[in-house]
């Protein structure tokens, strides 16, 4: 259940502006690109990072310009030199994938440590796959641990579950289910698919919390197709009276999803 956040852990979270997903990683702006490509550039041009960060993202994603990944490359550096979290963290990413620069993992590892030392929740992800998996650096699961905590408590729903899963395994942090729990409630209040199936078990088993049939019919049925078997088998073995309250629970989560604001990351 790991291998769909890391396979994909290198890139990026989508941001809050305006810099639409490319076929690749997707680019974290904080200025919004509704200006004209003139303005834009004028304001990078004065050295606003904020101005240069954005304008290298549409640079690489054709944001209302022609692709120009090289170009993009250099505003990029241009904000990431004065501390842009987010252009160090595009950096990083531009270095990792090969995107208008040869690729370089060590120097894509430097960019993101800047990013995730300023508490970028993205580039601490990132930052904290690579030392699970040794990637470009080292395996560490303990400082994997650490980075993955930095980025969880800011809402990061990945690191949240992957996180759960290092307290449920023992992975470089001494093993406590109630902490997994924890870990795995918060990434499934967000949605998350895997982390709802991992809750729907945790309920099921008693792992970490009180068996609850209720709780983990609603978890594993949230889950989706991952906790279909598993639903279909409690099912057959709960009370109408139980059935029908995890339904109405199932109902009301969803309720209350779509009316909670999206979490940024």
């Amino acid at each position: 259940m790991w291998s769909k956040f890391i396979a994909g852990a290198a890139g990026l979270a989508v941001g809050t502006a305006d810099v639409d997903a490319m076929s690749g990683p997707v680019l974290h702006a904080e200025a919004t690109t509704n200006a004209s490509q003139v303005s834009l550039r004028a304001l990078a041009a004065q050295g606003c990072t904020e101005a240069q960060n954005s304008l290298g993202c549409c640079c690489l994603a054709g944001k209302e310009m022609s692709v120009n990944k090289a170009e993009g490359v250099q505003w990029l550096r241009k904000a990431a030199l004065r501390g842009n979290p987010d252009a160090c963290q595009n950096l990083g990413v531009c270095y990792y994938y090969g995107l208008g620069v040869a690729a370089d993992k060590q120097e894509a590892l430097k960019w993101y440590r800047k990013a995730a030392a300023q508490g970028h929740p993205a580039a601490q992800y990132t930052l904290s796959w690579c030392y699970f998996t040794g990637d470009g650096v080292k395996a560490d699961q303990v400082t994997a641990v650490k980075w993955f905590q930095k980025a969880a408590q800011q809402g990061h729903v990945e690191a949240q579950f992957n996180l759960g899963m290092c307290y449920l395994k023992g992975l470089g942090v001494r093993a406590d289910q109630a902490t997994a729990v924890a870990w795995f409630r918060k990434a499934a209040q967000q949605g998350l698919s895997e982390a709802q199936f991992h809750l729907g078990l945790c309920y099921l088993r008693g792992a970490g919390v009180a068996a609850d049939a209720v709780a983990a019919y609603k978890w594993l049925f949230l889950a989706g197709p991952a906790g279909g078997a598993e639903c279909m088998t409690l099912a057959g073995d709960m009370t109408t009276e139980q059935l029908s309250d995890a339904q109405a629970q199932v109902l009301q989560w969803r309720q209350d999803k779509a009316q909670r604001p999206a979490v940024s990351e």
